[in-house]
């Protein structure tokens, strides 16, 4: 039976866990199907905690892969987290007012064009004024 597991990693006192796709009968440390995301549970500040292919653990539950417990919560968590996502990117109001995003990509436009013009004096120096200097 195909299971979807963790696998320790790290070092004592500092685990990192991959999220493996493995036969059951291959040792928790060995050979795996494949490696579907990684859990991290000392993350700190802007470290990545969790990160998993929900899709590919979708479509490794329909071949009939049983998830552990503990992946299966983790799993639960990070749906919550990717259904979360979309509504924090919508801007609130965005709706109210279609003419907004047309004025909004106008200086957009124009800050991108000035952005090329620095990009291309940075490439190129410019003249350089080479006259010998006069001893004195």
């Amino acid at each position: 039976m195909v299971t979807i597991r963790l696998s320790r990693g790290g070092s004592k006192k500092r685990p990192f866990y991959s999220i493996l796709v493995a036969d059951q009968r291959w040792p928790a440390r060995g050979r795996f199907i494949e490696r579907v995301g990684f859990y991290n549970p000392i993350a700190v500040g802007r470290e990545v905690k969790l990160r998993i292919d929900t899709d590919q653990v979708d479509h490794w539950v329909s071949l009939g892969a049983q998830p552990s417990k503990r992946v299966s919560q983790l799993y639960k968590q990070a749906k919550a987290a990717s259904t979360a996502d979309p509504v924090k990117e919508e801007k609130p109001g965005a709706l109210d007012n279609p003419a907004q995003p047309a004025k909004a990509a106008e200086p957009a436009e124009s800050s991108s064009s000035d952005t090329a013009k620095l990009a291309e004096s940075a490439e190129s120096p410019g003249p350089v004024e080479s006259q010998p200097a006069k001893p004195a």
